[in-house]
């Protein structure tokens, strides 16, 4: 972390002017994913970066192999979207490219944390998140406290988690505000309309996630006072938005059948499996009926926790085989 403000220091002091990606460039990415072509691109990008950096052009190389770093990751080649991120960081911070800097290091924590590597994920969220917050990059940096809070979360730190949530919950609050959302909704305005009137989709979307997460370690510190309040604002925004708000009514029943309370548990966790099967989605399936199964097992009906435990089962099939 030192090191990290030393360079960053250094770089503002004495390197040449700032550069920036373009938002259309980002909204680029966004719909190369959107439409399952992460992979095909991955390999354009490298392959176009590897042909910058011969041509000494290395300010656009860092930016495509950050691009192509993203792009990897989300087609599940965690190890060589970190290999590309780590390039792109070596050039930007050559050339003093910061936005880029901190953008690769957030990649680079993503993938990392995908692999469970917990240090190293750890290493490149709290560098991004240094940079970011220079470069006022709300995005970034709101992202990379939730990866902070993320890992805390796993690894049972759970004051360190709410730590770092709470920053996360801020920090997209005032970012959706900003873009036109949240400023100019009423408590019952939905996602929907979020997402219309915000300039920045994404963030809203990220917005109800942290709203959950953070809920989740509440209840998990049985504040299940601060985690219902979070819930109930999230699923005001995540209203017509089936995979938001399966995601709530997941945390939901968690939170009643962590309270003892399996009947209405159950309730919200049939209420999550109607919109998984809806999405159709094998790992949210699992998930759903993994917890319908539990509640069942603990209130003593074995036959019917069997047949969910086995439904979940087979979701997690269907996942490895279209990963395969």
């Amino acid at each position: 972390m030192v090191k990290s403000c030393f360079i960053l220091l250094f770089i503002v002091f004495f390197s040449p002017p700032a550069f920036s990606i373009t938002y259309q460039e980002l909204a680029e990415l966004h719909e190369i994913i959107s439409r399952g072509k992460a992979k095909e691109f991955s390999t354009k990008y490298e392959e176009e970066a590897k042909q910058l950096e011969k041509e000494g052009n290395l300010r656009k190389a860092a930016e495509t192999y950050f691009k192509a770093s993203m792009l990897e990751r989300v087609s599940g080649n965690y190890q060589k979207g970190i290999i590309c991120g780590d390039k792109a960081g070596e050039l930007a911070e050559k050339t003093g490219y910061l936005e880029i800097r901190a953008r690769s290091a957030h990649q680079v924590a993503r993938s990392y944390l995908s692999i469970a590597d917990f240090e190293k994920a750890l290493h490149f969220f709290k560098e991004a998140s240094v940079f970011s917050e220079q470069l006022d990059l709300k995005g970034v940096q709101a992202s990379s406290y939730a990866g902070i809070g993320n890992i805390y979360r796993r690894t049972s730190k759970l004051k360190e988690a709410l730590e770092y949530q709470k920053k996360a919950y801020a920090g997209y609050e005032i970012l959706v505000s900003e873009t036109g959302g949240l400023a100019n909704l009423s408590p019952t305005s939905n996602a929907r309309k979020a997402r219309k009137m915000s300039k920045n989709p994404a963030a809203v979307r990220n917005f109800i996630d942290i709203a959950v997460d953070l809920g989740d370690t509440y209840a998990a510190l049985n504040d299940f006072k601060s985690a219902a309040d979070l819930y109930d604002h999230a699923l005001k925004y995540a209203s017509g938005v089936p995979d938001r708000t399966l995601k709530v009514y997941l945390s939901i029943g968690n939170s009643w059948s962590e309270k003892g309370d399996y009947q209405k548990g159950l309730e919200y966790h049939m209420k999550a499996l109607e919109l998984a099967y809806a999405v159709n989605i094998p790992s949210f399936v699992s998930a759903v009926n993994y917890a319908v199964a539990r509640d069942y097992q603990t209130m003593g009906k074995l036959d019917d926790a069997v047949t969910y435990y086995t439904k979940a089962v087979a979701a997690l099939e269907d996942q490895r085989s279209m990963l395969q």
